[in-house]
């Protein structure tokens, strides 16, 4: 129910960049691989939106030097650059607890993700 709150609160609150960055550090955590297969399509369905859009913030984030796409796998080359560039949204792996900017409105603004 917490992850779920906090979802909500981040897609609400967070630009797309950001969101994408946390989702691929989650997946990420879950494998507990750099390599894992995920389609574009699947994080879209993940994050709420058009796969077209979710191409543009991998394209960003891929461009930046954080991951690398390719026919349905991710490969995490950056792990720091990544949670830089993620929201401050986090769930911690073995506890579950969550945190959340969003939630506690203590969020500052948005920046771009290259700023």
């Amino acid at each position: 129910l917490n992850q779920t709150s906090q979802s909500v609160a981040c897609n609400g609150r967070h630009e797309l960049p950001k969101r994408c960055a946390r989702w691929l550090l989650m997946m990420r955590d879950r494998v507990d691989r750099d390599e894992f297969r995920l389609t574009q399509e699947d994080l879209a369905t993940m994050l709420g939106v058009r796969q077209a859009t979710v191409t543009g913030a991998a394209i960003m984030l891929q461009r930046a030097g954080l991951i690398k796409c390719s026919r349905g796998r991710v490969t995490i080359l950056d792990r720091d650059g990544l949670e830089k560039a993620s929201c401050e949204c986090t769930t911690s792996g073995a506890s579950g607890t969550t945190s959340c900017s969003a939630l506690s409105g203590t969020e500052q603004r948005d920046r771009p993700c290259n700023s």
